[in-house]
């Protein structure tokens, strides 16, 4: 049996408000290689966005300027189905990595070898005339980061990766992830995923050694499926969770259509295609891990981009509310990643993997522009209707003036032993003050910045203050 290839068909039509057929002859031909191995629409579709939510990771200092800031091309993505419906498609896309990742880690293993020795060395020689000084440990970076990870080495990962090297989380259920925003310091890992998002820096301080961590520029990409049950524990605070706005969502309608599990008869297994392309991942990587672009977009591009821009915003505003405005606004860097993520890829071929001497900035063609624009549109749709069907957060109220008295003492940001005083002053029993705390974080009146550590919602003051203004 023969297999049929995508690029020599011109009948794929569209699916789900996608037009295919011309989104798929106007990407470049790097992502176009490994897509023509799907034939499913839907395993096209679910195949395209993970690869170009992968693709950065190769090129984690090509950029672009947004907002007066450099933006690199680091994705969130969510795809949504039911269960069986074909989620695993994405973990495949790990494998364009996986080159990549086990180079790093054999290098790491042969410098902490040298290492452990310096130690050996430095610890029998401790105290002695002229001993040595005490080696740095090697640090650790990877280009696949777990998502299934206590908070603490999340940051750890993203320290040691530094600012010049990008990591992507692939995780096939999302409750990996969701472990994740789910421990106890899961309020600080949400705020981590927001600043990653926008590359802003990220710290921590380590008891044990007294050590901080910091990532100045953190370069991220996630790349997750899962149910719809799902969404509400990566997204606790539902239509208000600020996370949300920072993912793009793919959630293909329902298909009834069987997919016949048969082998295609082709040379080798899908499996196999993309581990050939991990293999040319590790050809590109040490021409592009360093490579520090530019990429612009042209004054007609910008125009076209402020008028979507204000389209989605007005409809997000209109079917959403205020909330909903976050939406639009980064779903209009989303656009602007996907096109750098395109634009650069356009100047590569996948038969020699040879990055060419840029000599400027590069610019990206109509075609990747307009693919940038489709998918961010259709992205923008699914999450909008997401939002729309997520619960919001329980409203923001106090069950009596007291309660209200305790809140308003509190000083804007504060920590445990703070908050035990002011409830000594107020003669508030230790386990009330306990049941208070954990209400304000439920309804959005605190949030918790880390363990014992929180921080009241402006917003949250504003409209307690009015409510309550008549009583006191």
């Amino acid at each position: 049996m023969e297999m049929t290839l995508f690029n020599s068909r011109t009948d794929l039509g569209k699916f789900n408000g996608l037009d295919l057929d011309k989104i798929y002859h106007a990407l470049p031909e790097y992502p176009k290689g490994l897509l023509r191995h799907h034939l499913p629409l839907q395993e096209l579709v679910l195949a395209m966005f993970s690869i170009l939510v992968t693709l950065p990771a190769l090129i984690p200092n090509v950029y672009i300027e947004y907002g007066g800031k450099r933006i690199y091309p680091f994705l969130f993505l969510m795809v949504i189905l039911p269960p069986a419906g074909g989620k695993g498609v994405i973990g495949l896309s790990r494998l364009l990595l996986a080159d990549i990742n086990l180079k790093l880690s054999k290098e790491f293993d042969e410098v902490n070898r040298r290492y452990e020795h310096e130690m050996l060395v430095f610890k029998k020689n401790a105290g002695k005339p002229g001993s040595p000084t005490l080696p740095t440990p090697p640090k650790m970076p990877q280009v696949i980061i777990p998502g299934n990870t206590s908070a603490a080495r999340f940051i750890v990962q993203l320290s040691e990766n530094g600012d010049r090297i990008g990591g992507i989380i692939n995780e096939t259920e999302a409750d990996a992830l969701s472990n994740l925003l789910g421990t106890e310091l899961g309020g600080q890992s949400s705020i981590i995923l927001r600043q990653a998002y926008h590359h802003e820096p990220i710290s921590s301080a380590r008891k044990g050694n007294r050590e901080t961590l910091v990532a100045h520029h953190p370069k991220l990409g996630i790349l997750v499926a899962g149910t719809e049950n799902q969404l509400q524990a990566l997204f606790k605070q539902g239509s208000q969770d600020g996370l949300t706005s920072r993912f793009a969502f793919v959630e293909p309608e329902g298909n009834m259509e069987w997919v016949t599990p048969r082998p295609l008869g082709t040379d080798k297994p899908i499996e196999e295609q993309y581990r050939q392309y991990g293999r040319k991942s590790l050809e590109l990587w040490p021409q592009t891990k360093d490579l520090d672009l530019e990429v612009q977009l042209t004054p007609a591009q910008w125009d076209e981009l402020d008028r979507v821009g204000e389209e989605m915003q007005r409809q997000a505003h209109l079917e959403g509310g205020v909330y909903a405005v976050s939406i639009a606004r980064r779903h209009a860097l989303m656009l602007v990643r996907f096109c750098t993520i395109l634009s650069f890829f356009r100047h590569i071929d996948p038969e020699t993997c040879k990055v060419p001497s840029f000599k400027g900035p590069i610019f990206p063609t109509e075609e990747d522009f307009w693919v940038s624009k489709e998918l961010t549109k259709y992205s923008f749709q699914k999450a909008l209707d997401i939002f729309k069907r997520m619960p919001g957060p329980p409203s923001i109220r106090m069950n009596h003036t007291r309660q209200f008295t305790f809140y308003t003492s509190l000083p804007q940001e504060f920590t445990m032993p703070e908050a035990i005083e002011v409830a000594a002053k107020e003669n508030i029993p230790p386990r009330t003050k306990d049941r208070w705390l954990k209400e304000f974080v439920e309804t959005g009146a605190l949030e918790r910045l880390a363990r014992g550590h929180y921080r009241k919602c402006h917003v949250a003051e504003a409209a307690l203050a009015e409510e309550y203004s008549p009583i006191n």
